[in-house]
């Protein structure tokens, strides 16, 4: 199954817990924190990972929202690793109920 599996970057944190065992596919951000432990994870773990980079040239400053949404319209799940904090993260959370994907939020706190 195809995860998209996002999160705060200021949260750096082991992410195998939140990784399905039928994960067969991986997508994620190019950002620090969870993403780059996600990505880490799935090289270790020889899942195919897809790193999708905002394009900040083309889409200024809501160039994360959008990347976060092509991630999710890929994805047959979504996983976000959330610190409650991050309005790009509210943002995708609520787009990825908006096109009914399934949808797994784990809320760390600081």
């Amino acid at each position: 199954m195809r995860i998209g599996i996002i999160g705060s970057e200021n949260l750096n944190i082991s992410v195998d817990r939140f990784i399905p065992p039928y994960a067969s596919y991986i997508l994620t951000g190019d950002g620090e924190g969870i993403n780059k432990n996600v990505e880490k994870y799935a090289r270790e773990h020889n899942l195919p990972v897809n790193v999708f980079k905002p394009d900040f040239q083309k889409f200024g400053q809501n160039a994360q929202i959008i990347r976060n949404k092509h991630l999710s319209v890929q994805a047959e799940m979504v996983i976000i690793i959330w610190d409650g904090k991050s309005n790009i993260l509210r943002t995708t959370i609520e787009y990825a109920k908006n096109i009914r994907k399934q949808i797994k939020v784990f809320l760390i706190k600081n």
